[in-house]
């Protein structure tokens, strides 16, 4: 008694202070929390205790003071095992895995999510234990860990199902279609998005709507979608409650970005202003301070410097003050671009330099690649060039490494529609497998209850036989006493009838005999009476179990006649069964035409494609049979690589030789995006070439590129699709060939001694390149580099054009390689790494020995045992042309 009441004391002193502490904080509040420290002093009952400590929990929770919050928990949680208080322990780990989520300190709140499970799961309540595997996923999630995340989710939601729970339902949609989006697998988060959004729906929960409709949002926004964007972000708004400040924040926020998407910038700065007011009430000053650079980054697209610079310098120092160092590493970004734009370039190497320091430091590739751009710019402005060609080489190393991700969100955009088709068609497949499945599970529960039902009726029939056994042997004893009372009864009878022979033979003893046979007489009418009784008891214990055993075959007549309508209900459900089985057939046999059908049409552009590429008839006549060859891989059934050759006359444009031009291209995407860019490509350069006349390998990549920019007007599209290349032109009378690259290097072997002529270059690139790798690679064997921009994907400047290397060679003794980046950049080995240049590079020298045929399957077979060693697939298209001259 003397601990409880000092334990008593103790938390009442504890829950005293902290009301004390939180009493400024919570003025609206004040009586409620006062009720529940008044309820928690007056109870007697220690689990209302426990329920009370809970309540008191939500206080300090969403007053975020998540200490406190932790401190209740835990006393709640030891009150709680110390009474072996299952419910309430349960719901005090509940409460401290939330605090520690909110704190990110993700090992705690494993830790009390997992103990959480496992008191549910022994109380036995469907909905909580789905709940607590919700709880995991969420933690996963968190920690980025999408896999297990996702198998707790996928566990969750069979239990929320099963349990009808649909508000946890529609959560746990709505967190895997987040999952998806993190993951950049837009149908798939689509989908799950749907469902939760129709759950929600019919549930009328209109502000879990609204969150839905602004996730869906960042879904089209991945896909480029910017009008369905902006359709899904309006309804969010429409649907936000009037005091749901967090709610409108996020609606007025994701305006501003489809505007600025638009390039309606006004109308995104006054959406950016507006949820710039939600996030001052609630004192978000993370994302007040993203409002503030998103507006700096809109004025600075109206040309606005002023207001520009004023809201960069104010996002800078709130990220400061918050601790953002992400944030910071990115307003930093947009400083440097400032200065330098406004041709400060100093200023804005400074902001450059420490944005590149924080950004390197926590690992932002992203922000690496912009602040090393900026840079790169602002030492050319101050004509630094060893600087500037030192910070353009690690942009594009970052560029290199994010491009996928570029290309995955431009083929989400043209193949988006496909994937949701299918999806939606394998999901209703599987639904209907679902349903076939739980079908068969019912019958096999049926044939099992069937069979029970069966074996008990066995087992009574065996009971009722037993028993009529008993009530025979029974009925053969009572028979057996029976006859020994009747023998009995003759030996009474045949002693009455000696007693009155003797009664006359002894007169004189007759008051003495009398009495002797009045007592026999006496004696023997008991005896009757007591047979009489058995025999009566005996008779009506064999009626009731007569009547016992006729209720039993009444019972067991009344079971088969169930079983028997049983047996009539499976047999309809069997047929019903085949059925489904018939309708599921026609529609896999309707789903395997369609797909027969789309590969039947990629098969036919294939076709179109390889009549597109120049024939090794055409090539052979100009470079000789054994003189060539060419390794062409599409990762799918089309290509965005292509390779182009054309024999050019003599006097064509004035040109003296006959001139050879060879060229390998590799188009943004592959397949049937890749293949579409690949036509254009084809296209523009017979135009140059064949129509313009254009034949110095620089001139046509220049010509290439502003065709390519035109024809999918680049100018006023967010279009950014274009292509790298590498081309040769060979002059064999004069001995000589000019090469001219975009992206692409070209490879050269020598046997012997390589001549350099002056190279005539633009002011952009005042370097002589073939001398600058003659001298950095004085053996046989060198890389010609390619100009560090691509064709297509911008509007072109006026000073944006291509140099060319013009490089004489001896005959049968050089060979040239012209390829695409797939070789290089595929994933195999035995660690799964790519294969990399300088692999490739030895490779090269190692065949320079054999014929070119050979040359030819000795990179197919490493290429293939690359792959195959790593055991991955084909990541890129892979072209490599090689060209003895």
């Amino acid at each position: 008694m003397k601990s409880y009441c000092i334990r008593f004391l103790g938390t009442f002193l504890w829950l005293l202070s902290i009301a004390c502490v939180a009493l400024p904080a919570l003025a609206q509040k004040t009586s409620s929390l006062d009720s529940l420290h008044q309820k928690f002093n007056s109870s007697k009952i220690d689990s209302q205790k426990v329920n009370i400590l809970n309540k008191i929990w939500i206080f300090h929770y969403k007053a975020q003071r998540y200490d406190s919050a932790i401190f209740v928990s835990k006393k709640g949680y030891e009150l709680a095992e110390e009474i072996q208080y299952t419910a309430g322990l349960a719901n005090c780990c509940k409460n401290m895995l939330d605090t520690y989520r909110k704190q990110r300190n993700f090992e705690p709140a494993i830790k009390y999510a997992l103990q959480a499970l496992e008191l549910r799961r022994k109380l036995g309540n469907k909905k909580d234990f789905a709940s607590s595997l919700y709880d995991l996923g969420l933690i996963f999630f968190d920690k980025s860990e999408y896999q297990v995340s996702i198998k707790y989710l996928k566990e969750a939601l069979i239990l929320a199902q099963e349990s009808k729970s649909k508000k946890l339902e529609g959560d746990i949609y709505h967190q895997m279609g987040l999952l998806h989006r993190t993951q950049r697998n837009s149908a798939d988060a689509l989908i799950a998005y749907q469902k939760a959004l129709k759950i929600r729906e019919e549930l009328g929960d209109t502000q879990a709507q609204a969150s839905t409709y602004s996730s869906m949002a960042y879904i089209y926004q991945a896909t480029e979608d910017y009008q369905k964007q902006l359709e899904m972000q309006q309804k969010s708004l429409a649907m936000q409650n009037e005091n749901n400040f967090f709610g409108k924040l996020g609606a007025f926020m994701g305006l501003g970005v489809v505007y600025s998407n638009l390039g309606d910038y006004p109308k995104a700065i006054e959406n950016y202003k507006m949820a710039q007011e939600f996030a001052l009430k609630i004192g978000d000053k993370k994302n007040a301070s993203s409002l503030v650079m998103n507006l700096g980054n809109a004025y600075y697209n109206l040309g606005d410097s002023i207001k520009a610079l004023e809201y960069f310098n104010e996002a800078y120092k709130i990220k400061t003050e918050i601790n953002d160092r992400e944030g910071q590493a990115v307003t930093l970004v947009n400083l440097g671009k400032y200065y330098v734009k406004y041709k400060q370039p100093l200023k804005g190497i400074e902001y450059l330099t420490k944005s590149l320091e924080l950004a390197q430091k926590i690992g932002l590739k992203t922000t690496i690649k912009n602040s090393t751009e900026m840079l790169a710019l602002a030492y050319l402005e101050l004509k630094n060039y060893e600087q500037a060609y030192k910070y353009r080489e690690i942009h594009v190393i970052y560029k290199d490494s994010i491009s996928s991700d570029a290309v995955s969100k431009k083929l989400q955009a043209l193949e988006f529609d496909y994937a949701m088709e299918k999806k939606e068609k394998e999901i209703v497949l599987l639904q209907k497998s679902k349903d076939l499945e739980s079908a068969e599970n019912d019958r096999k529960q049926q044939q099992i209850l069937l069979l029970t039902q069966t074996q008990a009726l066995k087992t009574q029939e065996l009971k009722l036989l037993e028993q009529e056994k008993q009530t025979q042997a029974a009925q053969a004893i009572e028979k057996e006493q029976q006859i020994r009372l009747l023998n009995k009864d003759k030996e009474i009878q045949q002693t009455n009838i000696s007693l009155l022979k003797k009664e006359q033979l002894l007169q004189e003893e007759a008051s003495k005999i009398q009495q002797f046979v009045g007592l026999g007489l006496a004696v023997g009418v008991v005896l009757l009476l007591l047979l009489a009784i058995l025999f009566y008891r005996s008779k009506q214990n064999t009626q009731r179990a007569n009547k016992v055993l006729s209720d039993k075959n009444f019972q067991i007549e009344l079971q088969k006649t169930e079983i028997a309508e049983k047996n009539g209900e499976m047999k309809q459900i069997n047929e019903e069964m085949q059925s489904t089985l018939q309708i599921v057939a026609t529609q896999n046999e309707e789903l395997a035409r369609k797909n027969k059908d789309i590969f039947a049409s990629i098969a036919y552009a294939k076709r179109i494609q390889e009549a597109m590429l120049p024939l090794e008839e055409e090539i052979a006549k100009g470079l000789g049979q054994d003189n060539f060859f060419i390794l062409f891989r599409p990762r799918d059934i089309v290509s965005g690589d292509f390779y182009w050759f054309q024999e050019i006359p003599a006097n064509f444009n004035t040109n003296a030789n006959p001139l050879l031009i060879m060229a390998v291209a590799d188009c943004t995407g592959h397949g049937i995006p890749g293949a579409l860019m690949s036509m254009i490509g084809n296209e523009v350069l017979n135009q140059i070439i064949n129509i313009d006349k254009q034949i110095s390998p620089d001139v046509v990549l220049t010509q290439l590129s502003l065709g390519i920019c035109n024809a999918l007007k680049q100018n006023i599209t967010n279009n950014r699709d274009g292509m790298d290349i590498a081309m040769v032109v060979i002059d064999k009378t004069a001995k000589v060939f000019e090469y001219a690259g975009a992206m692409n290097s070209m490879f050269v072997f020598a046997n012997g001694e390589l001549g350099l002529l002056e190279t005539k270059n633009t002011v952009k690139h005042q370097t002589n390149r073939a001398e600058e790798f003659a001298a950095l690679h004085p053996l046989d064997f060198w890389e010609l580099k390619a100009d560090k921009m691509p064709i297509g994907g911008k509007s072109m400047a006026d000073n944006d054009v291509f140099s060319k290397q013009t490089i004489p060679y001896i005959v049968n003794q050089t060979t040239l390689y012209l390829l695409s980046d797939g070789y290089q950049d595929q994933f195999g080995g035995k660690e799964a790494r790519k294969f990399m240049v300088k692999k490739l590079r030895e490779l090269l020298i190692s065949v320079q020995t054999m014929d070119l045929s050979s040359q030819q399957k000795i990179l197919n077979n490493t290429i293939s045992q690359w792959i195959a060693e790593g055991k991955q697939q084909q990541t890129d298209d892979i072209t490599v042309v090689g060209i003895r001259i």
